[in-house]
């Protein structure tokens, strides 16, 4: 008889040391998932910058030749390029519309340029590199890079307008603006991400594209059902284990 108990307490050690096992795995994979949330956000994805308010559907496609994706008089993306230009991809493939960055440090020879002057030069430069109507320019002059002094104007093609207008060239310039003035970015060999934040971020909230957070957000929910699952069918373990034992002694 004492043999039996044995066996059945140590069957009962057995189960709760197997589901002990799983709720760690299963807090393990929630600490991951939360860490993966605070630390996959760049700076530009904290800073508030208001929701687009605007519905939208990407440009139909053939409306875009095809060009280069900046031009780069400051030599900032000298060294990732590649990780800018995957950035203003994705929002040509969000939208449908090509985006290109003109970094320079003057306006006609203006170094001290106003805002009519970067808007008439923005006009003049969009004529000049494309020959569609379907691209949105993103001029941005550094006034001073040491103090972070600069001026933007942002123009988009006849066609383009349709799905980056007025407010989402008001939200690019936001997110430029953000992203240029953030600490974490700042620093060299930091401007291919800065541009690639920039353009995917702005993608994403002008067509209302959800970020991977959201996928992440529902693995933490269904990993916590599943851990009050565990709890509830131990907790239900426990108390027939009880009821057997009174049984035992009473017999």
């Amino acid at each position: 008889m004492t043999g039996g108990k044995k066996e059945k307490s140590d069957g009962a050690r057995g189960r709760y040391g197997f589901w002990m096992w799983i709720i760690l795995l299963l807090a393990l994979a929630m600490a991951v998932s939360l860490l993966a949330v605070s630390c996959g956000r760049d700076a530009v994805e904290r800073t508030p910058v208001a929701a687009s308010k605007n519905v939208r559907r990407p440009l139909p496609g053939g409306l875009v030749r095809e060009s280069a994706y900046f031009t780069d008089k400051l030599g900032w993306l000298s060294e990732n390029e590649g990780e800018a230009t995957r950035g203003m991809a994705y929002f040509y493939e969000q939208t449908g519309v090509q985006p290109h960055l003109y970094l320079t440090t003057q306006i006609g020879g203006i170094p001290h340029p106003t805002m009519e002057d970067m808007q008439s030069y923005a006009e003049l430069l969009y004529d000049g590199l494309f020959n569609d109507q379907a691209h949105v320019l993103l001029l941005v002059c550094v006034v001073d890079e040491a103090k972070q002094e600069y001026l933007s104007w942002c123009v988009s093609g006849s066609a383009a307008e349709s799905v980056v207008d007025e407010e989402a060239r008001m939200l690019l310039r936001e997110y430029w603006d953000a992203a240029y003035h953030s600490t974490s970015l700042a620093g060299e060999g930091q401007k291919g991400r800065m541009v690639a934040g920039v353009f995917r971020d702005t993608a994403n909230n002008i067509m209302h594209v959800k970020n991977a957070g959201g996928w992440i957000t529902l693995l933490i929910l269904i990993l916590a059902a599943m851990l009050l699952i565990i709890l509830f069918d131990l907790a239900r373990a426990a108390a027939r284990a009880r009821r057997r034992e009174g049984k035992s002694e009473k017999a």
